[in-house]
C-alpha cells in the first residue's frame, strides 16, 4: 500500500518522479513468487488505476463515482487476496495443509 500511495501523491501532484514510483509499485508482483505472474500484475494495475480512479473523483468533488470506485476497489482487493492466498498456499503446501478448507480455519471471534 505505501508504493500505492506514493504513486497516487506523485501522479496526482505532477512529480518527476511519478513513473519512477510506478515501477516500483509494478514490481512488488515479481517479488511475489509463485503466483500466476501475468494475472497477478494485471490485477495490481487494476487496483492502481481504480485507486487513482477513486482519488480523482474525490479531487473533483465527485462523490457518488467516489463511492461507487470504492465499492469496485473493494470487491477487486477480495479477489486479488484470493489469487495471493493461493499463491502463498502453492508456495508454503506444508505450512497450510492442515486448513483444507475456509470452514476449518481458526475462529477469531
Amino acid at each position: 500500500m505505501a508504493w500505492t500511495r506514493l504513486y497516487i501523491v506523485s501522479a496526482l501532484s505532477d512529480l518527476p518522479d511519478a513513473q519512477a514510483t510506478a515501477d516500483r509499485l509494478l514490481r512488488n508482483q515479481d517479488d511475489i513468487g509463485n503466483w500466476p505472474l501475468g494475472q497477478v500484475k494485471m490485477m495490481m494495475r487494476m487496483h492502481l488505476d481504480q485507486t487513482i480512479a477513486e482519488a480523482t473523483h474525490r479531487l473533483q468533488n465527485n462523490h457518488m463515482a467516489e463511492i461507487n470506485d470504492y465499492d469496485a476497489i473493494e470487491d477487486h482487493r477480495l479477489k486479488l487476496a484470493d489469487t495471493l492466498a493461493t499463491g502463498i498456499a502453492a508456495q508454503h503446501p506444508d505450512k497450510v495443509a492442515e486448513f483444507a478448507t475456509a470452514s476449518d480455519l481458526p475462529r477469531t471471534d
